[in-house]
């Protein structure tokens, strides 16, 4: 069964590259396609680290080994680092 999001995947990479062009803000975007500004900037997230294609509906969730959680969950429990950028580190969504 297929994961597919309300927005469809190319919405979401016109309005991140419309972003990237200083053409729009989060809060912008987000009321422009009627999602939280929270979903916009995971979108830029996805975006960066994986380029146009992360933004398209995924066939099912990815898996990680226990050691990447393990390092992920220690790093977001020292407190050094951002959330984003420990999901962008990892690779995690």
């Amino acid at each position: 069964m297929s994961r597919k999001g309300k927005i469809n995947s190319v919405d979401k990479v016109k309005i991140v590259e419309r972003y990237f062009n200083k053409e729009v803000g989060i809060e912008q975007a987000g009321n422009e396609l009627g999602v939280a500004p929270s979903s916009i900037r995971k979108w830029i997230r996805i975006y960066q680290s994986e380029g146009a294609t992360g933004l398209l509906d995924q066939k099912q969730n990815r898996r990680c080994s226990k050691e990447t959680k393990i390092a992920a969950i220690n790093d977001y429990l020292s407190g050094n680092e951002s959330l984003n950028n420990i999901c962008q580190k990892y690779n995690i969504r």
